[in-house]
Order: structure tokens, then C-alpha cells, then sequence
């Protein structure tokens, strides 16, 4: 729970389980609204739902919280300590169910076949990286916050940046229960917003390319005192 003063917005940050029905369409609905975008987002909501948060959530490959204010959704995050294994979850454990959901959600709007390729693209770039191993390294593989929270004006009334405070939240996670030492993100190159974001919070940048597009692979070096871990 925050401490701020009692005159100002409260807000929580909890984790979600993958049974949690209410939570978990919260958050598809976010990413279908905030991410859609992204390649995973093309297979539809009941996709995004199901096999991108509820079956990773409950193989324990990835978690998931949400930042609340007074109640509301803010935003969320996805993060993992098993960045090459994590998509495995989709192409092996899950993968009847999720070529289920795959066809039905092109049944119902055969347009998504263009962006398909796209989806294929990620996750053989997934399965390329698996051969590799970093020791100690987690992902944040997604972060979404509603436009309102993002406001100079909404920031100051509520003390807190919700982007922050979720990543903090990850970070803690990471390091404390998983001893992840290094955290990275994928970012599309010319997100510069978000990448201003990262480099105010301590981050490091290298340009890449990644399933097929330009990114930055954007890392976060965890200790007690690193940016991304320091209280406001």
C-alpha cells in the first residue's frame, strides 16, 4: 500500500494469479487497448488472455501485477526470470489450446492472417534465443499504462509515475525472489518516450535487430542501489 498523504489518491500494486478471471480480463482488455500494436494482439483478446498471461501465469513462467488508484486499473506488468524459456509455454506446453484459439480468432476476422507472420516471426525469434544462456537475467515482457495516468497534472495529484512504480515493483520481485542480477526489455527503436523512461531509471541501450524489426535491447544492471530499484 502506498504512504502518501490521506488527501491524495491510494494506490496497491498486487500480483495476479492466473484463477484470478476478473483480473486477468482486466488485463487483456488493457493490452488489446494499450498494446495492440504488438504482434500478439492480432490473435485477439480471448488469445491475450488465455494463453499470453492465464498459461504462463499458471506454469509459473511468468507473472503479472497490476498498479490500482483508489481501485481503478492503472496499468500493468508482465515480467519473467526465464526470458528464453518463457515463450516455450506457448509453442510446446499450451500448444494444441493456443492453435485452437489461434484459428478461431482467424475464423472470426480472417483480416489477422497479414499480421500472422508477424506473430510467427516473434516467437521462432523466441525459440532461435533458447539455445542461449545467461545466468541471473530476467525480461520484462510487457508494460501498459492508461494515457490518464500518464498526465504531468494526474502525476502531481497522485505523487507517484505509475511506469515506475510498476517497473520497481518487477525489479524487487526479480532481484529478491529469483536473485536476477540484470533485467532487460525489448523495445521498438523509436519508442522514445519509453526509452527516456528507461534511461532516467538507470538503463542501458544497444540497438538490435529482432524478428525481423529495429529494437533496443534495453538493460537494467539489479543491486540494492540501482535507479530502478530506489524508493521516490
Amino acid at each position: 500500500m502506498s504512504e502518501l498523504d490521506s488527501d491524495k489518491p491510494s494506490y496497491f500494486i498486487r500480483r495476479v494469479d492466473f484463477d484470478d478471471e476478473e483480473s486477468m480480463q482486466i488485463i487483456a482488455e488493457m493490452h488489446m487497448e494499450l498494446l495492440h500494436f504488438g504482434p500478439m494482439a492480432a490473435l485477439g483478446e480471448r488469445f491475450i488472455r488465455e494463453i499470453c498471461y492465464q498459461k504462463l501465469v499458471q506454469d509459473g513462467v511468468m507473472q503479472v501485477a497490476i498498479l490500482e488508484i483508489d481501485g481503478a486499473a492503472a496499468g500493468f506488468i508482465a515480467y519473467t526470470p526465464l526470458p528464453y524459456e518463457f515463450h516455450k509455454g506457448i509453442m510446446y506446453r499450451n500448444f494444441f489450446r493456443a492453435s485452437y484459439l489461434a484459428m478461431l480468432s482467424l475464423l472470426q476476422r480472417p483480416s489477422r492472417i497479414i499480421r500472422l507472420l508477424r506473430v510467427a516471426r516473434t516467437i521462432m525469434a523466441r525459440v532461435d534465443e533458447s539455445v542461449r544462456h545467461e545466468p541471473n537475467l530476467g525480461e520484462i515482457v510487457c508494460i501498459a499504462v492508461r494515457p490518464a495516468y500518464l498526465k504531468s497534472s494526474v502525476i502531481k495529484d497522485i505523487g507517484i509515475r505509475v511506469p515506475d512504480e510498476l517497473l520497481r515493483f518487477a525489479a524487487r520481485e526479480l532481484f529478491e525472489k529469483k536473485q536476477v542480477r540484470r533485467l532487460r526489455m525489448i523495445v521498438d527503436a523509436e519508442n522514445r518516450h519509453a526509452l527516456f523512461l528507461y534511461h532516467r531509471l538507470g538503463a542501458r541501450f544497444e540497438q538490435r535487430v529482432w524478428a525481423g524489426e529495429d529494437k533496443t535491447d534495453v538493460q537494467f544492471e539489479l543491486s540494492q542501489d540501482a535507479p530502478i530499484m530506489r524508493l521516490q
